[in-house]
């Protein structure tokens, strides 16, 4: 009995992870080029369905779950979890005292140094990753939202977004 060439294990291996990591992202696709924020709190409503047969939303009375608030302080609050067959998300929207504290809540999400932010001088930022799951954080002045869901969802995600909020990220 031959024994396998060492090499040739590392090319196979290689091989059959460059072909996962390629099936991978072709089933997840690309992340959106466009980002949407409310203009006020209240069209997060829209986000809860009106025909609830196959649907669920169950809505946060508080923000207990989001880690990333931190201690901050908000004027306005929304959030919810969504679940149905076609779509599944959970999101934590917030309307805060000003700007210096959705930015913070921001910095919080993505991991990055409130003050290297603050130098930039915007007034909104957005961030898109895909690990394991799908996260989306966006701010704009004085509000922000964070919603998670798994890969498959994306581009639901993002429809949803389009439709239900009224303001465009430049």
């Amino acid at each position: 009995m031959r024994k396998k060439s060492p090499i040739l294990v590392i090319i196979i291996s290689f091989v059959v992870c460059a072909i996962v990591a390629f099936t991978y992202m072709a089933l997840t696709g690309p992340l959106p080029s466009e980002y949407y924020i409310f203009q006020n709190i209240e069209e997060c409503e829209n986000l809860i369905p009106t025909d609830m047969d196959d649907e669920s939303f169950e809505r946060y009375d508080m923000p207990m779950n989001d880690k990333d608030l931190d201690s901050l302080s908000y004027n306005n609050f929304f959030g919810g979890s969504f679940k149905s067959d076609s779509l599944q998300y959970e999101i934590f929207a917030y309307e805060f005292e000003d700007y210096d504290s959705a930015l913070k809540y921001y910095a919080n999400v993505v991991g990055q140094n409130f003050n290297s932010l603050k130098e930039l001088e915007r007034d909104s930022f957005f961030l898109a990753s895909q690990g394991t799951s799908y996260q989306l954080v966006v701010i704009l002045q004085n509000k922000a939202y964070k919603l998670n869901a798994p890969n498959k969802y994306i581009d639901e995600i993002n429809e949803l977004l389009a439709n239900t909020f009224s303001q465009k990220i430049n």
